[in-house]
């Protein structure tokens, strides 16, 4: 496998992100409140001090439905072993 294509991650120039190194020059992205409002970082360091408020996310959050209580019998024994 021909590996001279590859890019050699240089850490001094290079982020994590996300799980992956991408390049710190030129760096842009999108964060996300807990609404999934977003808006761009222009910089990592823009990123960096927007994420570490707390405010903002590197991921939009799910919206995941609420969750129902279990209706309750109001009628009837709760064990049945009585």
């Amino acid at each position: 496998m021909d590996q001279s294509s590859k890019k050699a991650v240089n850490k001094t120039e290079d982020v994590m992100y996300l799980g992956r190194w991408v390049p710190k020059q030129g760096f842009r992205t999108f964060v996300y409140d807990k609404n999934g409002d977003q808006k761009l970082a222009n910089t990592y360091s823009e990123y960096e001090s927007m994420i570490a408020t707390g405010l903002w996310f590197a991921v939009k959050p799910e919206n995941k439905p609420p969750i129902k209580p279990k209706e309750v019998k109001k009628d009837g024994p709760v064990c049945a072993n009585s």
